[in-house]
């Protein structure tokens, strides 16, 4: 039991003193031939799979990162080196979906809370890859797809577009367009498309501005998306009179349009956005029950600088600039307290612009620690090397003669034997 006890505190003392990470090297490329034949001695060493994994994608070999990093997951599925690796790997593969799963089912699996909220903050990356690759697929498959059948319920709602000559409020078309989804999702008769699949499929089509507001270009995007409307709009105007021209296209017949134009004070543009939404419904034919029309007819703010902030955090994040997104979007709940929206996006962002950088501790361990240095020694081994404390002599330890200090006990759990 003294044994033990002098163990646990040795190890304990240890960890302490040198941190998991610290001063150790990072993968090479170099290392994959050593990695390969030491595979062959320990076929099931997760922490060898992992740094094997992260020296083939550090040498752009994505497809074998994702072999070697598969079996390390399966060995130790809550592993968070070994999880947060193969998301990795299969991002640099282009397989942006399986990434999406391996994170997903961290949650249920998962071991490390920073590893965990490291992966939440991967998720909208990858989810960007996806939405990407479906455009691309789409735009490849326009000719056959004009005649499928398209989701009559489905709607697209396109960022509006700014006009006019003051640039400060350039972010309320965007701000106005999301007011709009949100209460459209209201009505579960409706399904809306999410922002970030049609900011993918803008982004590939790299629109001018009066193509995007052309009704044809909005047919042509419905298609594309697989809506069979979509909403688009235009604002012009300046601090002291804005108007708004909205339209809803039906994607089998551009002419097929409606439009609605509103025209009032800066400070009504709430009020406006209100009246165009239930101007919306009306053309869908989607009759409102009274409970769906007083969720619409709330508003999130009622602050124009807290709506242009937040129009200004929405652009950021469709750009791909989540940490800039976090900012705007605290300052809009700084200008807002109520604006309860706003802080949800900002502590999304935030975690989305950390996952960006480097990878967490707990993530990091097994690939920098792992078995760079050899094989790590039994605790059988390190037991026997412990004196027993029964017989320990006092004179020798303080002249260094007896016992073991911290460097012989780092070569014992680091130095192969």
């Amino acid at each position: 039991m003294a044994r033990s006890i002098a163990l646990l505190l040795a190890l304990v003392v240890l960890g302490a003193c040198a941190p998991a990470t610290e001063g150790l090297p990072e993968v090479s490329p170099a290392e994959i031939p050593d990695l390969e034949a030491r595979m062959a001695d320990t076929p099931e060493s997760v922490p060898l799979l992992v740094r094997l994994g992260v020296a083939y994608r550090t040498a752009e070999r994505p497809d074998d990162a994702v072999r070697v990093l598969e079996r390390a997951a399966d060995l130790e599925p809550g592993n968070p080196a070994a999880a947060a690796h193969l998301g990795l790997a299969y991002e640099a593969a282009g397989q942006p979906t399986e990434a999406r799963r391996v994170y997903e089912a961290y949650r249920e699996v998962g071991t490390s809370a920073e590893t965990l909220r490291w992966m939440q903050g991967r998720i909208p990356l990858v989810r960007r890859q996806e939405m990407t690759l479906e455009a691309r697929a789409a735009l490849e498959r326009e000719v056959e797809m004009a005649d499928q059948p398209i989701d009559g319920s489905a709607v697209a709602v396109l960022p509006f577009i700014y006009e006019g000559a003051d640039p400060q409020y350039a972010p309320l078309g965007r701000a106005l367009s999301e007011m709009i989804v949100t209460d459209l999702a209201q009505v579960d008769r409706v399904t809306v498309l999410e922002r970030l699949r049609i900011q993918a499929l803008l982004d590939e089509l790299a629109l001018a501005e009066e193509e995007r507001v052309d009704p044809a270009t909005a047919a042509r995007s419905g298609r594309l998306l697989g809506a069979g409307r979509v909403v688009q709009g235009r604002l012009q105007g300046d601090d002291v009179l804005m108007s708004v021209l909205a339209g809803l296209v039906s994607s089998d017949a551009a002419d097929e349009l409606s439009t609605w134009s509103e025209e009032d004070r800066l400070e009504a543009i709430f009020e406006m956005q209100n009246r165009l939404t239930l101007g919306l419904f009306e053309s869908m034919g989607v009759e409102l029950t009274a409970a769906e029309r007083d969720r619409i007819m709330e508003q999130p703010t009622r602050s124009l600088e807290a709506l242009l902030a937040f129009g200004q955090g929405l652009e950021a994040e469709d750009r791909g600039d989540f940490q800039a997104a976090a900012a705007f979007y605290r300052q809009a709940a700084e200008l807002d307290p109520e604006f309860e929206e706003v802080q949800e996006r900002a502590e999304d962002a935030q975690v989305t612009a950390e996952a960006e950088g480097e990878l967490p501790g707990d993530a990091l361990e097994d690939q920098l620690l792992g078995e760079t240095v050899g094989e790590r020694a039994s605790l059988d081994d390190l037991e026997t090397m412990i004196p027993d404390p029964m017989v320990r002599d006092a004179v020798a330890e303080s002249q260094g003669q007896e016992g073991i200090g911290r460097r012989t006990l780092l070569e014992i759990i680091l130095v192969r034997p």
